[in-house]
């Protein structure tokens, strides 16, 4: 297995995550306003799920290169926006 091959399966990993989370979102529903909710809302599920495993893979590079650990879930917080901390800053 060479570096491409590890790369294309972390990729179907978190595509295949995101789309649980889109699939369950779409059953159950998401609270009104939260950023789950308004991209369902106007673009496709796939291009949704894909925005979501970007997120996640954003995420955990962050959590990796910081010695983090996972603090929040912020796909379904309405009052949060993606790319902010509770001080408004830009973060990952």
């Amino acid at each position: 297995m060479d570096f491409e091959d590890g790369q294309r399966d972390i990729r179907r990993l978190l595509i295949s995550g995101a789309m649980v989370i889109v699939r369950w979102a779409c059953r159950k529903g998401t609270p009104e306003g939260s950023w789950l909710h308004r991209m369902l809302a106007r673009k496709p599920r796939m291009l949704v799920a894909i925005a979501i495993a970007n997120k996640m893979a954003r995420s955990i590079w962050a959590m990796l290169t910081k010695g983090e650990d996972y603090r929040f879930l912020w796909l379904l917080r309405p009052d949060r926006e993606i790319g902010t901390t509770a001080r408004g800053t830009s973060g990952v």
